[in-house]
């Protein structure tokens, strides 16, 4: 997802999650397919660089656990914001084998 974000691509960023998909934030929920898209919308142009660091994977059968930290580096008018986040995601394998995110909570890093 790094290399679509240095891309500018945050529809397909979105695409990875599921239909249903949650995003979780000490702040808000953001639900389903549009609201996604329209979260990574707020993006685009924006991105400066992502760097996204798996500490672990997990994988039990059609449901797979990744923790780690990000660094979204990001403007927002004349300022250059770092969002430094923990995170969990929750993906889910479908019956043709596709995986897709469920759930994708963090939280900021002090």
């Amino acid at each position: 997802m790094d290399s679509l974000f240095a891309i500018d691509s945050m529809a397909a960023i979105a695409s990875v999650y599921h239909d249903s998909a949650r995003i979780v934030t000490g702040r808000s929920i953001t639900r389903g397919r549009a609201a996604v898209t329209a979260y990574w919308d707020v993006l685009k142009g924006r991105g400066i660089s992502w760097d996204h660091g798996i500490e672990e994977l997990t994988v039990r059968g059609d449901r797979a656990i990744q923790h780690g930290t990000s660094k979204l580096l990001y403007r927002r008018d004349a300022d250059t914001i770092l969002s430094h986040v923990r995170y969990t995601v929750i993906w889910v394998r479908d019956s043709t084998g596709e995986w897709w995110i469920d759930l994708d909570h963090y939280t900021q890093e002090p």
